[in-house]
């Protein structure tokens, strides 16, 4: 009766390994006081073993894994014995959860994806004694994380009194295996029909038309289209577009049961020639090639225009987030309304801010032209770089007014203070009490006045990630999300996809987030504020002025339509009107 329950809990930690480092996951030992022994994986799977057994393991979804436990407890495992995971997932999403080690089920929320898993462990107590067995490791047929991400961290197991008997380091990475994929595709086609047509191979755009034995299909939630041939059983035609090196597999099944064929690559390469004249795309971390729509005419006339003018440092192409629309489709991402210029002159007149006054030393190097040619305020202020290098996401919400207020001002709050108050301050504060649809839109100058006259709260990023992590006391409340360039090992949904829909603003916070911790737990005497006035810079060498002596700022500049299709080179206006503004923090 004792082998069973060892066997049951000993497989949970293996499985509990595999699924927090998923398919690749080794760990160090750094100590053991529950007794001595080994755990051993039979064949190749693992390329290195120690005095614990075997490590450094690529596993895989749907198989099975013979397992050689040779264990000897030195003490009894009774229901006060429990186990800790501290994980974070691709360097900064905290992944921490605590179970009891037998005697009850663990249950988990898996970050990113909030998907419940629950393993059940075996009945208390495990009495001490030797125990040798052979056992099967089956791991599920697809990764209960349906993205790509890497794991590093920390498992110790506890006694009845705390101590701590067991500390191990983790690490490892989670990719759905290419059988999950296939399964996380079913019933995605949105539409199909035949074009018959000749083709230079199978798997081409179908604007020139798909081949007789193909269809036209568009994958739900992926951008274009392409001609897709149906599956002859799990083998797909190999006579691929010239110059794709995307691999054909049968991955599309819709819901009468018809299996397709797609062409699988490899998302966020930087020179993506994978798919040909296609483009990769991303879908729950698995790569797609599909051709873009159809470009709309009037952006077709502008990068024809961009790309044929002689002197222009940039390339165009038709960006699939914006292709199929007339130029100016970024206006709604565009959180900067109206004129900030005028917006800075009338709040001057008003006396809500005034023009910046270098200080003597600064007056000096400006007058002589010396003020340094490369700066960068969190080399010039490293005891506030953890601050600087801050990167917040403001989701699908236009709030880049407030982030980049909340983040410069986070920046100067900790380099007036030496460090003494090196501090977030909330976003969520600022954008969602300051104005009432912060997502709207805004002014560059309402985060100052609003931090001066009301004082904003501390709070870092959603779900506590970032440098800060959580504890804090309003952070933002909005879900992170895929906002440009190549999609890489990024985990997030793309802007308008589910999970990042566009955000209406939510009401401001009034009181402090529940998992806040002290000091930070009681809004009213969490608020942080300055004294003296806020400046703006009236040209480039007084922003640089600015910077040198007190850190980074807040600025706000003009986003043409043309930028819509920028594609890669030194970016400067050519065609198209204004689309709007966009606010960032400068810092060097």
């Amino acid at each position: 009766s004792v082998v069973s329950p060892m066997a049951r809990i000993f497989s949970c930690f293996a499985l509990f390994a595999s699924a927090a480092a998923d398919i690749v996951v080794s760990r160090t030992v750094n100590s053991l006081a529950l007794g001595t022994g080994t755990l051993s994986i039979e064949g190749t799977a693992c390329t290195g073993s120690d005095t614990y057994g075997s490590n450094d393991c690529d596993l895989n979804w749907g198989s099975n894994y013979t397992v050689d436990i040779d264990v000897n407890l030195a003490t009894d495992i009774v229901a006060g014995h429990s186990f800790t995971v501290d994980l974070h997932l691709d360097t900064f999403i905290p992944f921490k959860f605590t179970c009891a080690v037998c005697g009850a089920n663990c249950s988990i929320s898996i970050p990113i994806v909030k998907q419940d898993v629950t393993f059940a462990l075996p009945a208390c107590p495990l009495p001490a004694g030797p125990l040798k067995m052979t056992t099967t490791l089956a791991l599920p047929a697809t990764s209960p994380v349906p993205i790509k991400a890497s794991a590093k961290g920390k498992v110790t197991v506890n006694d009845p009194t705390g101590a701590t008997v067991a500390d191990l380091d983790v690490k490892g990475s989670v990719s759905p295996s290419l059988q999950a994929s296939k399964k996380l595709l079913e019933g995605t086609i949105a539409r199909k029909y035949f074009v018959n047509s000749d083709s230079n191979g199978h798997y081409g755009d179908p604007s020139a038309g798909c081949m007789a034995d193909e269809k036209s299909v568009q994958i739900t939630g992926v951008a274009g289209d392409v001609c897709t041939p149906a599956c002859a059983g799990t083998t797909c035609p190999t006579d691929v577009p010239t110059g794709v090196t995307a691999t054909p597999i049968c991955a599309l099944q819709d819901t009468a049961g018809n299996k397709y064929c797609i062409l699988e690559c490899t998302p966020g390469q930087k020179e993506d020639t994978q798919c040909g004249t296609a483009s990769c795309k991303s879908v729950q971390g698995v790569g797609i090639c599909t051709y873009d729509d159809t470009v709309h005419p009037e952006r077709a006339k502008m990068i024809q225009e961009i790309n044929s003018k002689p002197g222009v440092t940039w390339t165009a192409k038709a960006h699939p987030r914006f292709s199929t629309e007339a130029p100016g489709a970024s206006k709604n991402l565009l959180g900067v309304k109206g004129n900030w210029g005028v917006d800075i002159r009338e709040a001057h007149k008003a006396g809500e801010i005034k023009p910046y006054v270098p200080s003597p030393h600064v007056a000096k190097m400006i007058e002589a032209d010396t003020l340094p040619a490369s700066f960068d305020s969190a080399v010039a202020f490293p005891q506030c770089a953890k601050t600087i290098n801050d990167i917040r996401d403001q989701s699908n919400c236009g709030c880049c007014w407030a982030f980049g207020g909340a983040e410069a001002a986070s920046d100067r709050m900790c380099i007036a203070s030496n460090a003494t108050l090196l501090m977030p301050l909330s976003a969520q504060d600022v954008c969602f009490n300051s104005n009432f649809d912060g997502c709207g839109g805004g002014q560059i100058t309402t985060p100052w006045s609003f931090i001066k006259s009301k004082g904003a709260v501390t709070g870092g990023n959603y779900g506590g990630t970032g440098a800060f992590g959580g504890g804090w006391c309003s952070s933002f409340s909005l879900p992170h999300c895929h906002h440009h360039g190549p999609v890489g090992n990024d985990p997030y949904p793309a802007e308008g996809a589910p999970g990042c829909p566009s955000e209406n603003s939510p009401r401001g916070p009034k009181a402090c987030d529940s998992d806040a911790k002290d000091p930070h737990t009681t809004y009213g005497s969490d608020k942080y504020t300055f004294t003296g006035d806020t400046h703006f810079g009236t040209n480039v060498k007084y922003i640089k002025g600015m910077l040198v002596e007190g850190g980074p700022v807040e600025t706000a500049f003009t986003v043409y339509e043309d930028f819509e299709n920028y594609a890669g080179g030194v970016y400067k206006h050519v065609s198209g009107a204004m689309a709007g503004g966009h606010a960032v923090k400068i810092v060097g």
